[in-house]
């Protein structure tokens, strides 16, 4: 067996109960959030969390696309960039993902890079990933 330890533990990157917005109070807190971002598949609202995690909520409407396969399609998306980036987070705050219709186009790792960009452009996370020093032609360089 290697004496090697992963920096992070696999516990860091799970999606537990605890990192979700599940009431309704949760969302309807959400409204009064003065934090927007915008971008291509996604409008992200934050507002500090009352606790001490980072918590998301994900709604993708029917105006986005009918068919609930797509819906669910960007939900996991959506849940999978925040899981992967919840430990980057300065401070713990309530993440708000409300999906646009160009949401459907775009490819899972476009979508990580324009959400990762913006928090970080933003201030939201520590650091720029390593995974990002790409564009999505293959390219070293900047994504903002």
């Amino acid at each position: 067996m290697s004496d090697i330890k992963p920096s992070k533990s696999l516990s860091d990157f799970s999606y537990r109960q605890e990192y979700r917005l599940k009431t309704k109070a949760d969302y309807s807190n959400m409204e009064n959030a003065k934090i927007s971002l915008h971008t291509r598949p996604f409008t992200l609202i934050l507002s500090p969390s009352k606790t001490e995690n980072c918590r998301l909520g994900v709604v993708v409407t029917k105006k986005v696309d009918k068919r609930a396969v797509v819906r669910n399609k960007i939900k996991r998306q959506a849940r999978e960039i925040f899981r992967l980036n919840r430990i980057y987070f300065k401070t713990p705050y309530d993440i708000l993902f409300i999906a646009r219709k160009s949401a459907i186009d775009c490819s899972f790792e476009l979508m990580r890079r324009q959400v990762v960009a913006a928090l970080w452009k933003h201030g939201f996370i520590k650091s720029k990933e390593k995974r990002l020093s790409t564009n999505e032609n293959g390219d070293k360089g900047d994504v903002s």
